[in-house]
């Protein structure tokens, strides 16, 4: 199923990355070292670990994704791995671990070392597709999710990959139907809700994307990417001081405020937005540099030296696929 790459221009509006950081660019992870090597130069790795059996390694490192604690999972799996190479289930923890440390490349290689070893190992195609797609191999991973949607449509995440590809191109029309289709194999899931909020405020469509986000919150959901993005999508509709309100609850009000600041800059609204860049330099008990910045910014807006752009997709893909993938 190739994918066109058409993915310049789309316009994103989830502003709370602005202020949080993005995770586009993480760095590298050291090579994973063998815990019977020791403990220097690594807190995560305890003297007992040193003489643990396979099945108490495969139990540690279970627990250890459990907590996202990549590092010290990929040890625990690469210890099974180094005497046991076609051992399944420790190489699908370890491609989780490795996906967790941002080392899609080498999860890509053990996922895809699952399936060459059971092809129909639903796992491992979806570790498979879900790395591809965030090493931007759009059509490959488009191959692979499709695939495995159409035979086991119970796996959310597949479906949930394929509306993020869709996403990317703009086809927010093909990308809604297959977040109804995640959202059938997982009701309610924040995640779901969250990334399909995310792709109506990409359309421009705020109303549904408050609908569809406040859906997840009023679930009693606390997973944070929904709040943020429902304080952007009320905040595009005009409804900055609720917008504020929304954010503030999950980050900074400085964060809060330089946010919805931000937006107001976008849909021209610069007296607005010059009040909460203000607002946010006030209210940050040190100096908050990315408000003065958007606040010189507005200056030369209104001095036509410079135009607004708005934070694309593809600068925040990272992140999204992050939350997309969750080991189960």
């Amino acid at each position: 199923m190739p994918i066109a790459r058409t993915r310049a221009g789309l316009a994103v509006a989830v502003l709370a990355l602005l202020v949080q950081g993005c995770a586009t660019n993480q760095p590298q992870m050291p090579e994973i070292r063998s815990v019977h090597r020791g403990t220097d130069g690594d807190p995560s790795v305890k003297p007992e670990d040193l003489k643990l059996s396979p099945e108490q390694h495969m139990e540690q490192g279970r627990q250890a994704l459990q907590k996202q604690e990549w590092t010290r999972a990929s040890q625990h799996f690469q210890e099974v791995v180094k005497d046991q190479p076609d051992n399944t289930k420790a190489l699908l923890g370890l491609g989780h671990a490795l996906s967790g440390q941002g080392r899609q490349g080498r999860a890509e290689e053990v996922f895809a070392r699952v399936v060459r070893l059971d092809p129909g190992n639903t796992e491992g195609l979806e570790g498979l597709g879900l790395a591809q797609l965030r090493r931007r191999k759009l059509d490959e991973a488009g191959e692979t999710l499709h695939d495995l949607a159409d035979k086991h449509p119970e796996r959310w995440r597949a479906w949930n990959g394929l509306a993020f590809i869709h996403d990317l191109n703009g086809d927010f029309e093909r990308s809604e139907t297959l977040y109804r289709k995640a959202l059938k194999a997982s009701p309610g899931n924040p995640q779901i809700l969250s990334n399909w909020g995310f792709s109506r405020i990409m359309a421009g469509d705020f109303p549904a994307a408050e609908r569809i986000l406040r859906k997840g919150l009023d679930q009693g959901s606390h997973y944070p990417p929904l709040r943020n993005n429902l304080g952007i999508a009320v905040a595009r509709q005009g409804r900055y001081k609720a917008a504020v309100r929304i954010l503030t609850k999950g980050m900074g009000q400085p964060q809060a405020l330089n946010n919805v600041g931000y937006v107001a800059m976008l849909q021209g609204d610069y007296p607005t937005a010059r009040r909460y860049f203000k607002r946010a330099l006030a209210a940050s008990p040190t100096y908050y540099p990315r408000a003065d910045h958007n606040l010189d910014k507005l200056e030369a807006l209104q001095d036509g030296d410079a135009q607004a752009e708005e934070p694309t997709r593809r600068d925040h893909e990272a992140r999204q696929i992050t939350i997309s993938q969750t080991p189960n």
